[in-house]
């Protein structure tokens, strides 16, 4: 039997799906958007796997949501993050490689290339091995370590971020005053409380 690139996509969208549905818990919070723990471990992720852009790792304490917010604690877990992190950046380099295949590279950004072209220099297949994923947990080391965004998650013991559901934008990482401050000035609805 001979795959195509379409089926290889809904192959790895069907993997990931079921990898997602076989968790301890699941929770749909907007059409865009999910919970789920794994391993006691919270995540919030979007449904667009290419887009990897509004995904709050390890570990979600608590969230609310309503039509236009979902608001969110945090309290990260660098190993936790390196691994959820590291499987986001593969999961673009795999669908990337798809899209090379297919020519179909209109809705990728620049940073998608980069991202492909680390793990091709790493020597990443599309084979999701061992290596493969170790390849992602290398990468995603060197980010968390490296890059200005992530050393501020890793500088606050608890973060809170808004995701503004109808822009599908993150906003985040944030300490208590700073999201106190958004949050009025956003008018999120003093109904969405965190504990």
């Amino acid at each position: 039997m001979i795959l195509n690139s379409e089926s290889i996509k809904y192959c790895l969208f069907s993997i990931l799906f079921l990898c997602l549905s076989c968790n301890d818990k699941n929770s749909k919070i907007s059409k865009n958007y999910n919970f789920f723990i794994d391993s006691g471990y919270g995540e919030i992720t979007g449904e667009n796997v290419i887009s990897q852009r509004a995904n709050i790792y390890p570990n979600v304490i608590d969230f609310k949501f309503d039509e236009k917010f979902v608001i969110v604690k945090q309290v990260p877990n660098k190993e936790k993050y390196r691994i959820s992190l590291g499987r986001g950046l593969y999961n673009i380099y795999l669908l990337y490689s798809y899209a090379l295949i297919d020519g179909s590279l209109d809705h990728f950004k620049n940073s998608d290339s980069i991202i492909y072209s680390d793990f091709k220099l790493k020597g990443a297949t599309i084979n999701n091995e061992i290596e493969d994923i170790g390849i992602g947990q290398q990468i995603a080391d060197s980010i968390i370590d490296n890059d200005s965004f992530y050393k501020k998650i890793f500088s606050n013991d608890n973060n809170y971020w808004i995701i503004h559901i109808p822009n599908d934008s993150l906003i985040g990482p944030m300490n208590k005053l700073e999201f106190e401050s958004t949050s009025k000035k956003l008018r999120i609805s003093t109904d969405l409380e965190l504990d």
